[in-house]
């Protein structure tokens, strides 16, 4: 569900609102069904300064997508190394709250720096799986959730452009 409004002139919200329903099954001998809902959504504001410049921010809850090589075990013979399966792992999600400025150089290119922190819940990463049958007994490495982490980032990308040097197409993406 989502539902955009023109607050004044030059700034507008957007609200989104979703879920996300998950269905995982898995075979063998510790085979199990397992079933989960996400919430999922955003809120934002988006706010023209002038014709040059934009400035966004937002507050965003993220639902993670799974592999399905997350949950089966493997060996790769050329590394050397085998992979756990784990057939209890879920799905990240995240609250992101972000701040965005776009900025238009004319014919000298744009600019666009965001700054973004995000409070992570079950994050997917490599770590050690444990024997059910044998507690504190690792049987391998493999994908797995971690309780809890945060990120602060900053990005900036943008184009310039060479015409106004007189070399005419040529750009430096960053």
């Amino acid at each position: 569900v989502t539902h955009g409004r023109q607050l004044g002139k030059d700034l507008r919200l957007q609200i989104s609102l979703g879920a996300e329903q998950s269905e995982i099954m898995s075979d063998g001998v510790n085979g199990q069904t397992r079933s989960f809902t996400r919430p999922k959504g955003s809120a934002s504001l988006a706010w023209t300064v002038d014709e040059k410049t934009k400035v966004n921010a937002s507050v965003t809850r993220e639902v993670g997508q799974l592999n399905f090589f997350d949950f089966i075990s493997n060996v790769d013979l050329n590394q050397g190394d085998n992979q756990t399966g784990n057939v209890d792992i879920v799905p990240d999600q995240r609250w992101r709250l972000a701040l965005e400025v776009e900025r238009d150089f004319g014919s000298w290119g744009a600019v666009t720096a965001e700054v973004f922190g995000d409070e992570i819940e079950d994050l997917v990463d490599q770590v050690p799986i444990f024997d059910i049958n044998n507690p504190g007994t690792i049987i391998g490495e493999g994908p797995g959730n971690i309780d809890s982490a945060s990120r602060i980032a900053l990005e900036v990308e943008g184009t310039l452009k060479f015409d106004n040097l007189g070399w005419k197409g040529a750009q430096l993406e960053y």
